[in-house]
């Protein structure tokens, strides 16, 4: 789904700790080429399209993602801490 929209090229979704016991969503955005966008934009882009606790909390743009030898994202090499990611319940400019 989030990959859909116009500025992703790719994406990947992982659970992070929370401070409740669940997990939260960090979501990984590679961009297209030349494009730029917003985390709280694209958050708001998803709410309309998605269940809310599809919705992910965490966002942080990568460069390249780590792939398998067929291409696959490797996702448990995605960082899980928090460290430059945006957060949706403490958006900052």
């Amino acid at each position: 789904m989030i990959g859909e929209h116009p500025a992703v090229a790719e994406c990947a979704v992982v659970g992070v700790p929370s401070e409740l016991g669940d997990e939260e969503l960090k979501l990984f955005v590679r961009l297209a080429e030349g494009a730029e966008l917003a985390p709280q934009a694209l958050v708001d882009w998803c709410k309309p399209r998605m269940p809310a606790f599809q919705v992910p909390r965490f966002v942080a743009f990568i460069g390249e993602f780590p792939k398998t030898p067929t291409q696959r994202i490797r996702k448990n090499e995605l960082p899980r801490d928090l460290i430059g990611a945006w957060d949706a319940e403490q958006p900052r400019s």
